[in-house]
């Protein structure tokens, strides 16, 4: 995308999704030499619905405000960041300096999305003011990757072919309440704030809610069945297994075209209850987070990275070495690649 700040400023247009145009002014003014310009624009759908969009440019950077009122549908682009109000008031500022955006919206009673393009990075909060009163956070739009000056290769990463091909799948995980999880030595409670916490890890790197927001539940049926539920187990293997966890993953190969992925249905997991685990980082135990963290890269469509060139040491989807909870470039690029 070439970096043209003064073309995406002057790319902005406004169209009516429910009515014709009423009424469009605009003004453009230049000073400095050309390196400051202004533009103003009125837009009216009717008497009552309308949207104002100012732009100032200077020195390489652009500020852009828009404002809407009223009970028509108005889309406004500037050919990075789209901007939709429906039946409300609407008011933003954003800047833009390079290819990095920042800015934030209030909406009084209607949804804001904003739709970054790829490569361009967006750091602004979106909130929303409910009639109660209340405020809501939109979030943070991501439009790549996190990548990190530590996190290692940012291509260390290997997809299976297969997804969670509903948008926003708030998959269930499931951990299976008994004797053997009683006997690790660790409580109920940490084991399943440490996969909450790992679930988080995985959706703070896409734009997707891949798990449910309620977190892992407890469940008492059996493991490594197809029967609807995400199951997590600890499990002994067999004697002189030094296996940490496995992955089951269920998914629909009958009709799916070539090329596409498959959707994944179920999957399950077992933890290996013959070795020494921690939720609380004691020494010469395995960390619980990091390793279910591990696999549920697989649930959600990742593969290991072990034996693989590109397997730096610094990816979660490789071999396990210690205490791991926050995802490499290539973990990151990976889910993204997947489910952006």
């Amino acid at each position: 995308m070439e970096k043209n700040i003064l073309g995406l400023a002057f790319s902005i247009f406004l169209i009516a999704i429910i009515n014709p145009a009423f009424g469009l002014s605009i003004s453009v003014s230049g000073g400095d030499g050309g390196q400051v310009t202004s533009n103003s624009m009125d837009y009216s759908l009717d008497p009552t619905s309308s949207m104002t969009s100012h732009t100032v440019i200077s020195g390489g950077q652009s500020l852009t405000t828009m404002q809407a009122a009223g009970s028509g549908a108005i889309s406004a682009t500037s050919g990075v960041v789209n901007a939709v109000v429906a039946g409300s008031d609407l008011k933003t500022n954003m800047e833009m300096s390079g290819d990095h955006i920042t800015g934030g919206a209030i909406l009084s009673g209607a949804p804001f999305g904003i739709d970054a393009q790829p490569g361009i990075g967006f750091d602004g909060e979106a909130l929303t003011l409910a009639p109660d009163g209340t405020i809501k956070s939109l979030g943070i739009v991501q439009t790549g990757p996190a990548i990190t000056a530590t996190g290692g290769n940012a291509a260390a990463y290997i997809l299976m072919g297969r997804k969670w091909t509903l948008k926003d799948p708030q998959i269930k995980m499931s951990l299976k309440d008994d004797a053997l999880l009683a006997a690790t030595g660790m409580s109920k409670t940490s084991v399943l704030v440490a996969v909450t916490a790992a679930t988080n890890t995985w959706d703070d790197a896409t734009n997707q809610n891949l798990f449910s927001d309620s977190g892992a539940l407890t469940t008492n049926t059996a493991n490594w069945k197809y029967d609807g539920v995400n199951n997590m187990a600890f499990t002994p293997y067999v004697t002189g297994c030094s296996a940490l966890a496995a992955t089951g993953v269920w998914y629909k190969t009958q009709g799916i075209p070539v090329g596409q992925m498959y959707p994944i249905l179920e999957s399950d997991m077992t933890f290996n209850s013959n070795l020494k685990w921690t939720t609380t980082g004691e020494a010469g135990k395995l960390d619980f987070q990091s390793v279910v963290l591990h696999e549920l890269g697989h649930t959600i469509g990742l593969g290991d990275l072990y034996g693989q060139p590109i397997n730096d040491g610094k990816q979660v989807m490789g071999y396990y070495t210690g205490v791991r909870r926050s995802l490499g470039n290539g973990d990151a690029t990976g889910v993204w690649k997947l489910y952006g």
